[in-house]
């Protein structure tokens, strides 16, 4: 059940029963606070929300749960703490012998609920030298727990978990915990339990940063050959080839798709009415939106953008760490701004693109087509595909036509894959995201191209491109296929 709060006459959200239940203990909200869920007709109170335990809200309560010390705010390496707050009794008494033994500890006892919550957590996140998380029942069922688990795994930081009981893992958490450094607390002696843990923290704060690590989802589609990685970061940026074997296999290929593009691209006396740019002016070309295949006879075959060993064929720009490979993936980090254009083949007109995504939570991305590469900064041609379903600052969902037709509903969730499919045959773009229409609109011919200052959105030709979001989460394409269009 997702809940929206009514504080101070801001309304925020969405959040978790556990985490009003953690927020009411720790008397940041408080029982006749305003609250709303999907279903439910009109604002109600807090204590009615189904699931609510009256018995551990209030201020009679609470009095024993309050937060033993202040989170560290400084400059020196700090400890953050990942945890249920129904679990908030159990988790200060640890954290409360950690904080007096020196260690720095950040907690979430300080912030109050509101719209800027998740930007608190996640600074936290990205600034700690260590990611504690006390694992139990109630933090695995956890969304925030989750997105902070996820974040951390993300930003590659030295990771322990310390199991306050038995719990099974979710699928999810288990693919990415599974190997990771765990202590269970359970079954261990006072001592021996304390031991542990000072000496695993001792370890991991004295580790030296190295590059980021990323775990792939579990694959849900066909089959891929296993990777075998020998260094530590898992992480293959563009390889180099090697020997005169390999450059054969190169300029084979090259030569291959050059032809390609000879035979498929456009003749000019088939091209139509056409300006002095090459630009079709025609009023709309008409094709169906039924299907991809939907008239489009005499359409080129499908050509391969991403061969799920390296990034041959692709052009970085401002920051190329920004990109990688990893297990038959593409990863775009979403650490920095960058843009990742795809300049094997000469400009596109007509054609058709799908890709199947995947979205770690809080992405911002986005397809480009008919832009040009550009050495730093955004993109100042052609149209974005926006790749978002749970960022807090944007409004305009996965499936949109950026600044031209905004899709604001979340048709597809996070941790999931799903397919994009965007074609542009003369004036028209249809974007379909797994199946479903998001848009189908046709340039007018006064359609006022600067839209923005310094940014034109233009139907005409150009590259394909990538988006790396300095704001965002990671995001992760395979089956990644162009074709063209007569």
């Amino acid at each position: 059940m997702q809940i929206y709060l009514n504080l101070n006459g801001e309304q925020v959200g969405p959040y978790g029963i556990e985490d009003i239940q953690g927020w009411l203990r720790a008397g940041h909200v408080k029982l006749e606070d305003q609250a709303w869920y999907d279903g439910c007709g009109d604002w109600i109170l807090i204590e009615d929300l189904p699931g609510i335990r009256k018995s551990a809200a209030g201020h009679a309560s609470s009095t024993d749960l309050i937060p033993p010390f202040e989170a560290y705010e400084g400059a020196e390496p700090f400890i953050f703490i990942s945890y249920a707050h129904r679990d908030s009794e159990i988790v200060y008494e640890e954290i409360t012998e950690l904080h007096e033994s020196g260690y720095k500890i950040w907690y979430d006892e300080g912030i109050e609920a509101s719209n800027e919550w998740p930007e608190e957590i996640a600074n936290a996140v990205i600034g700690c030298a260590v990611f504690v998380v006390f694992v139990s029942p109630r933090s695995t069922s956890s969304v925030n727990c989750r997105n902070e688990i996820n974040l951390a795994l993300n930003e590659n930081k030295p990771f322990l978990a310390i199991h306050l009981e038995e719990s099974s893992l979710p699928p999810g958490l288990r693919l990415r915990m599974g190997d990771l450094q765990a202590i269970l607390r359970y079954k261990l002696t006072r001592d021996r339990y304390l031991k542990k843990v000072n000496g695993t923290l001792e370890q991991l704060l004295s580790k030296k940063e190295t590059a980021p690590t990323l775990q792939a989802p579990a694959q849900t589609q066909k089959p891929r050959k296993k990777e075998s990685f020998s260094n530590s970061t898992q992480v293959v940026l563009e390889k180099k080839q090697k020997g005169s074997k390999n450059l054969l296999i190169i300029l084979g290929s090259l030569v291959l798709v050059a032809f390609l593009a000879f035979m498929f691209l456009p003749k000019k006396e088939d091209a139509g009415s056409s300006d002095e740019k090459g630009n079709d002016q025609s009023a709309g070309a008409s094709f169906g939106s039924e299907g991809e295949d939907d008239g489009q006879a005499g359409a080129g075959p499908w050509v391969s953008m991403f061969d799920g060993e390296t990034l041959t064929g692709w052009k970085a720009s401002e920051d190329d760490r920004a990109f990688a490979v990893l297990n038959g993936n593409m990863v775009i980090r979403g650490t920095a701004r960058a843009h990742l254009f795809y300049e094997t083949v000469p400009w596109l007109e007509n054609f058709e693109l799908k890709a199947q995504v995947y979205c770690y939570p809080v992405v911002n991305s986005g397809i480009y087509f008919h832009t040009l590469y550009k050495e730093s900064g955004w993109p100042s041609k052609g149209f974005e595909c926006q790749i978002l379903n749970s960022h807090k600052n944007e409004k305009r969902k996965t499936g949109s036509l950026y600044g031209v037709v905004d899709e604001v509903r979340t048709l597809v969730r996070d941790n999931e894959w799903f397919e994009y499919f965007i074609r542009v045959k003369g004036k028209k773009v249809l974007i379909k995201i797994n199946g479903e229409t998001t848009v189908d609109w046709t340039e007018p011919p006064t359609w006022m191209a600067y839209q923005e200052r310094s940014f034109e959105r233009k139907l005409g030709m150009g590259y394909f491109a990538l988006q790396s979001h300095p704001d965002s989460n990671v995001v992760m394409m395979r089956d990644l296929y162009y074709r063209r269009l007569p």
